[in-house]
């Protein structure tokens, strides 16, 4: 059986990788609504949802980064 800390990295994975794929809303406002609802919906206090969130775009960003900085192919 998965730990709840493995359970919680799988997800974070998932999550991750479903943002690399579908995309990630920047407007401030949408990231907003989004954590308060998602919060709610959840029934987790807003914020650590918030900081969750911050933390996960944080990761999709340096992984942005990240491929900018490869060398390209002209």
């Amino acid at each position: 059986m998965l730990s709840k800390e493995r359970m919680g990295e799988i997800s974070l994975a998932v999550l991750l990788e479903q943002f690399e794929r579908e995309g990630l809303h920047v407007k401030p406002r949408e990231i907003l609504r989004d954590v308060a609802n998602r919060a709610k919906k959840l029934g987790i206090p807003v914020g650590e949802m918030a900081e969750f969130t911050q933390m996960a775009v944080r990761a999709v960003c340096d992984r942005a980064v990240e491929a900018l900085n490869r060398p390209h192919i002209e």
